[in-house]
């Protein structure tokens, strides 16, 4: 798709960023010195936890909270001094924050009128955001006619005709239906694409964050945890706290074998694997296995053996890619129409598996008998920390 650009740059930088508040029980570090790099029209999303400092980094960047230390460049220019209604931002709310004497399209158009626009191009701009976002049949219409979906698509769409340099997202597509805000989702990236705007978004919702983003921030406790594509941070956590949080995953504990040209061997289910690794892991270490509930496969236990040597595994060890087994039993079998997910007892734990779309016959029920095995080249070895509960 090609991209109109209407805005020159818009990278933001933040450097050793912090918030302290004052509390009762002494001051509280909301954002804890926080360096981070944003290109200029990327789309970049905060993601943790309420209460880890997403929303709070977000109003700093926006100047609606004041740094406590460190400094945030817009294009090389400090933005610590400079008013929110001063910075070349338009923030989205949870709230509609709309004028309740304006159309949608008055609504909408406001921000161009203000800045002087011409008249053919406020028309055109404005046409092509309600379009965008499903409001050219709403056109006329008052903000009281509209559904709240509908008025937090008018909010959208009169941030984003104003093509300002950042465009920033506090969850707001909170109040939408689940079909709507799948729609939504995309409908925002599309747009955003289009017009460059580097674009700064906060959500819990790791959906959301995953289909939108060129790159995730995921925010522990104030810090940073791990700054990466979507496919990056699901696929190679960079701890056992954004393994956990993004996605479902299980966790094998174990000590790490031999370490060499980025893989760990390491003795999981009852096999010696190789397994991809984290680069702060060293041979002896404790480390935790995250292997993904889609990269479990469950096949028919055979009535000989418990199967440990089954995909040749045992002292000789198994190369990354290939599959090894291990006997389990089915605790339970849920089937959603498009995929089953089982809870699977091994005498290493339980595990989650999700297989997609099985023909009926293939689908395992409760108390059968099974042979576990785990792609290993999708597993990922982490130095060892506290699992989740």
């Amino acid at each position: 798709m090609t991209t109109e650009h209407h805005t020159q740059a818009g990278a933001l930088q933040l450097r050793s960023v912090t918030k302290i508040y004052d509390a009762k029980q002494g001051q509280h570090r909301a954002v804890d010195s926080i360096n981070l790099d944003i290109e200029a029209g990327k789309f970049v999303t905060f993601l943790g936890p309420s209460g880890y400092g997403k929303t709070t980094t977000l109003r700093m960047i926006a100047g609606f909270e004041d740094v406590t230390e460190g400094e945030i460049t817009l294009d090389g220019q400090s933005l610590v001094s400079v008013p929110p209604e001063k910075r070349p931002m338009s923030m989205v709310f949870q709230s509609y924050a709309l004028f309740p004497h304006l159309s949608v399209r008055d609504n909408v158009s406001y921000g161009l009128r203000l800045r002087r626009l011409g008249a053919d191009e406020i028309r055109d701009r404005v046409d092509v955001v309600l379009a965008s976002m499903n409001l050219t049949a709403l056109a006329d219409r008052s903000p009281n006619e509209l559904s709240g979906g509908q008025q937090q698509r008018v909010a959208l769409a009169r941030a984003m005709v104003v093509r300002p340099k950042v465009l920033l997202f506090d969850e707001p597509l909170s109040n939408l239906d689940a079909k709507l805000r799948v729609r939504m989702r995309l409908e925002i990236r599309r747009l955003q694409q289009r017009m460059g705007i580097t674009s700064i978004y906060v959500t819990h919702d790791q959906a959301e964050a995953m289909t939108m983003s060129d790159r995730i921030v995921v925010m522990n406790a104030g810090r940073i945890e791990q700054v990466a594509t979507p496919e990056e941070i699901y696929r190679h956590p960079a701890s056992v706290f954004v393994a956990d949080f993004i996605g479902r995953a299980n966790f094998l504990e174990t000590t790490a074998g031999a370490v060499g040209d980025g893989a760990a061997r390491v003795d999981v289910l009852g096999q010696n694997l190789v397994v991809p690794v984290h680069p702060d892991v060293s041979e002896g270490d404790e480390v935790c296995v995250v292997v993904r509930p889609e990269s479990v496969r469950l096949s028919r236990a055979d009535d000989g053996g418990d199967g440990s040597d089954r995909a040749g595994g045992g002292a000789r060890g198994v190369g990354v890619g290939e599959l090894t087994g291990r006997r389990g039993t089915v605790l339970t079998s849920v089937f959603y129409g498009d995929h089953v997910e089982y809870t699977v007892e091994t005498a290493h734990g339980t595990l989650v598996c999700v297989e997609s779309d099985p023909e009926v016959a293939d689908i395992h029920a409760e108390g059968d008998a099974v042979e576990v095995s785990i792609e290993t080249r999708r597993a990922w070895t982490l130095p060892a920390a506290p699992l989740p509960v």
